[in-house]
Formats: structure tokens, C-alpha cells, sequence
């Protein structure tokens, strides 16, 4: 349970001082409890984020730091960080997808050129694979 919380801002950083959560056990899943704590902190930040985002037409963050750009370095430094791993076929060179030696090489080469289907025709008349 957590007995305090502490919080003032300058204007462009929140500064928090939280409490004490007392428990008479060893919580194996602490880091997990934490962060299920930390993303429903948060949770209320999403949406004006996204929507900033949108309005900018900025690609999404693809970290939690990335999403707080106005923040100062060295508060960020004590900040966790939560990675998204992305694959994005569009992003991708032709030759960075034909290192995958399966399947999903032709799916990818798919959602690659899937807005194109000129170029999507070709790559499925000349590519065996397909």
C-alpha cells in the first residue's frame, strides 16, 4: 500500500517523491509490480501523447523515453525505459528482407509493396519464391 506521495512541478518537469509500500513478504514479482504501477501511472499520458503524434505527423515513439522529448536529459537518466522491437517491411531495404530464409521473406516482401502494386506485380512474376 502506498502511504505517500510528494509532487510539484517547474513547469516543464514533475518532480515526485512517493512513498513506502509496506509488505511482510518477499515479493518474487516486484519488478512486474512496479511496472504495472509505473504504466497505470502513465496510462492517463497516452492519449494526450498519441494525439500530439497524430496532430504533428511524427512516427510513433517506439520507447518510453521517446515519448517524454521535452524532458529533461538528466532526469530521463533515472527514468526506466520499455522498447517496442518493430519490424517494418516499408522501412526495410530489399536486401535486408531477403536475409530472412523463410516464409516470411515473401510476406514481408508482400506488405513491403503492398501499396504499390506495380511494383508488387513484378516483385511475384520474377521472384520464384512467390
Amino acid at each position: 500500500m502506498l502511504k505517500l506521495l510528494y509532487a510539484m512541478t517547474d513547469g516543464s518537469t514533475a518532480y515526485c517523491i512517493m512513498g513506502i509500500e509496506n509488505q511482510t513478504e518477499i515479493h518474487y514479482a516486484l519488478p512486474v509490480k512496479n511496472g504495472v504501477y509505473d504504466f497505470l501511472r502513465l496510462s492517463h499520458q497516452v492519449s494526450e501523447a498519441a494525439s500530439a503524434h497524430r496532430q504533428a505527423m511524427k512516427d510513433a515513439p517506439l520507447s518510453l523515453k521517446e515519448m517524454y522529448s521535452n524532458t529533461d536529459s538528466v532526469i530521463l537518466e533515472h527514468t526506466p525505459d520499455y522498447y517496442v522491437n518493430l519490424i517494418a517491411p516499408r522501412e526495410m531495404s530489399d536486401d535486408e528482407i531477403n536475409e530472412f530464409h523463410s516464409n516470411l521473406r515473401e510476406v514481408m516482401l508482400y506488405i513491403k509493396y503492398s501499396k504499390d502494386k506495380k511494383t508488387l506485380n513484378k516483385v511475384i512474376k520474377e521472384d520464384i519464391k512467390f
